[in-house]
């Protein structure tokens, strides 16, 4: 399986010059933990992360106390907070390939460039939603041998 057939094709981007609030309603409206920052032609420059907002909210609270979470976000610009090195996939990598570098670099997800302009993501949501596919699809496999004769690592073996 490839990471082309896991993404997620329609991805909410945010340009470099926007504001960590427009961050926060795109994620809260989207319902997605992470957006990434494309220039004019989708060129991947970052990726910002619920994390990042609450790191960036926390650090205003103590010098701005009079102002609400919105009206903190409103004034921090993306480029103080966004991630600049992002380790981004091809969408023909293996989702094998992907899986072993989220887990090893502890990413929660990849954004997908082909030619160098953003295509998609890949989250750590789309490949629990493939292992879900994948445990479903072994357990119909051995439902459909006569009881008795499935152990433990041979369902689905001929």
């Amino acid at each position: 399986m490839f990471v082309k057939d896991l993404m997620t094709r329609k991805v909410f981007t945010l340009r470099a010059d926007q504001k960590a609030l427009e961050a926060h309603e795109i994620m809260d409206w989207a319902h997605v933990r992470h957006v990434p920052v494309v220039d004019g032609e989708d060129h991947v420059l970052g990726l910002v992360n619920r994390q990042d907002l609450l790191r960036a909210a926390l650090a205003r609270i103590s010098s701005r106390a009079n102002l609400g979470p919105d009206q903190q976000l409103a004034l921090i610009p993306l480029d103080a907070i966004w991630e600049r090195h992002v380790r981004t996939v091809s969408p023909e990598a293996t989702v094998r390939d992907a899986a072993r570098l989220m887990r090893a670099e502890k990413l929660s997800c990849l954004p997908v460039v082909e030619g160098g302009r953003l295509v998609g993501i890949l989250t750590d949501h789309d490949m629990l939603k493939a292992l879900e596919a994948s445990a479903e699809l072994e357990l119909v496999s051995v439902e459909r041998v006569s009881p008795g004769t499935v152990s433990p690592g041979t369902a689905g073996r001929s």
